[in-house]
């Protein structure tokens, strides 16, 4: 049998093999596929469903063709899908449109909002349109919107500063006001805002404080009472019962938090200046309501403040008849509407400096008038747009813009000196024909002066310093330490750098002219 079998191979041509083991592999599949399922109680196997599955599959599919086929072939039906397609094309244009008219805020808020579209007028779409990119990437406003603030602001400071060189009374001259016109005007420049700071919020909250201290410690009195028990009420209602006091420091006396008013009345720390000005409110207040029947004189401290054992004081008040006939003590000094003012603002000045400040005379100049002649060699102590002065250790440091504005008002309403800092501060700001025109205007002062002393006049350059204290320059006696002679080595230096500072900056706009 083996030799039989073998005969019938090699017999076989080589493809019957191949047919045979494909058969065989089919065979094989076909009995491995032996589970059935049960439809209707008849079995049906797995390889039947499948089969029908599909071809339900592609029946679905000939039948969705032909539809498709015969819509494409009736006119009626094709004019109908153009048009549908038209209407939805046209629908989408009015919504972009509708949303576009809703201007740079129709995007805010959360999406499924039921708003309805609405037409701006011209104003409100100017308005919209009035934000601008600031600096690092902050939403600013034009200049157009925020500069309205500024200008309105500084013409309120004059007024008042007028009324008060005209008159100490407080009746006359509202310093409450005055501090807020200040702060209104440094707040709209420095954040480029929209939005007027509130000063009425800020009157009406001083308002509420003395409605408040009429109600409770003024009826106590029942009626009796005179104006030294009014004032030691007040002090007891603004110091012990609302905590109002100066800074814990003398570094943080020059901080601008400490100094602005609506910082003051709402944090209830400041330096004597602005609680100052807020005992000079209350008592406006109290006056116009005929609690106070006569004028009050509002003291501060006479310490320097370069003591750190001598801590800030908070202002007092005398009435009249003791300032008549006891006078003022020997540690305190009359602080006027017009002296809180100008030492509010000499404390923005000096917080806001750029550079290193000189305790000693209370003074930065010698190191702006220093970088200004000497900038072109050394690059220290110089300044850069947006970073601030460069500084030969640390980061740089300063505002000059700030320190411009506060320089600025004060050259306004104080001594002649700060014409001088306001000149060399616009040098460093590259606004070159201002700075000549303020040192020419201060090289005049200084003649005039110089004048009037040969004919036996006295000076009427008097400092005063944030806490108060009367610093005469050049008066030696108010050099508080270290070697006066040095002292006066600083005078004869900034003298000669200031003439050196008109010669470059008379070159400057001579270049300019030429280039013209």
């Amino acid at each position: 049998s083996l030799s039989l079998s073998l005969s019938r191979f090699l017999d076989t041509p080589p493809h019957a093999h191949a047919l045979a083991r494909n058969n065989n592999t089919k065979k094989s599949r076909a009995k491995r596929v032996e589970p059935v399922a049960m439809v209707n109680g008849a079995s049906i196997s797995s390889a039947t469903t499948t089969s029908r599955g599909v071809q339900m599959q592609l029946a679905q599919n000939r039948r969705r063709r032909r539809r498709t086929h015969r819509r494409s072939r009736n006119p009626r039906s094709n004019a109908k899908n153009r048009t549908t397609t038209t209407m939805r094309a046209q629908r989408n244009e009015e919504e972009e449109e509708a949303s576009n008219g809703k201007g740079q805020f129709s995007k805010a808020g959360r999406s499924g909002t039921n708003r309805e579209s609405k037409e701006y007028s011209e104003e409100e779409l100017k308005a919209q349109k009035a934000f601008v990119q600031g600096d690092f990437g902050k939403v600013s406003t034009a200049k157009e919107t925020w500069e309205p603030f500024v200008r309105a602001s500084r013409a309120g400071l004059l007024d008042e500063i007028q009324k008060c060189e005209n008159s100490n009374e407080m009746l006359n001259c509202d310093a409450v006001l005055a501090s807020l016109f200040i702060a209104v005007e440094d707040d709209a420049f420095k954040s480029r805002t929209s939005v007027c700071l509130p000063q009425e919020a800020y009157v009406k909250r001083l308002q509420k404080l003395m409605d408040e201290f009429e109600m409770r410690d003024i009826a106590y009195f029942n009626g009796q009472y005179d104006d030294r028990m009014v004032l030691k009420a007040l002090e007891r209602y603004l110091y012990e019962e609302h905590q109002y006091k100066p800074p814990v420091g003398w570094m943080e006396a020059f901080s601008p938090y400490r100094t602005y008013f609506h910082h003051v009345i709402a944090q209830k720390v400041g330096i004597p200046a602005s609680l100052a000005t807020l005992y000079m409110g209350c008592v406006k207040i109290l006056r116009s309501k005929e609690i106070l029947k006569d004028e009050v004189y509002v003291l501060i401290s006479n310490s320097r403040g370069l003591d750190p054992d001598v801590l800030p004081r908070t202002p007092w008040g005398i009435t009249k008849d003791d300032y008549l006939n006891l006078g003022i003590p020997a540690d305190a000094r009359w602080c006027t509407p017009k002296m809180s003012i100008q030492m509010q603002l000499r404390a923005l000045k000096r917080s806001f400096w750029p550079w290193t400040w000189d305790d000693r005379r209370d003074t930065g100049i010698e190191l702006a008038l220093r970088s200004a002649v000497f900038g072109s060699e050394d690059r220290m102590q110089t300044a850069v747009k947006g970073v601030g002065i460069i500084q030969p250790t640390g980061r740089p440091f300063g505002d000059l813009e700030m320190a411009i504005r506060a320089t600025e008002r004060l050259a306004l309403v104080a001594e002649p000196e700060n014409i001088r800092d306001y000149g060399v501060l616009l040098y460093h700001s590259q606004r070159y024909k201002e700075a000549y025109e303020q040192l020419q205007k201060y090289q005049n002062w200084r003649d005039e002066e110089f004048e009037r002393l040969q004919k036996g006049g006295k000076t009427s350059a008097v400092a005063v310093e944030v806490d108060g204290t009367p610093n005469t320059a050049p008066d030696m006696s108010k050099w508080l330490f270290g070697d006066p002679s040095e002292y006066a080595e600083q005078i004869a230096r900034e003298e000669q750098w200031l003439k050196e500072l008109m010669l470059i900056l008379e070159r400057k706009l001579l270049e300019q002219t030429l280039n013209m």
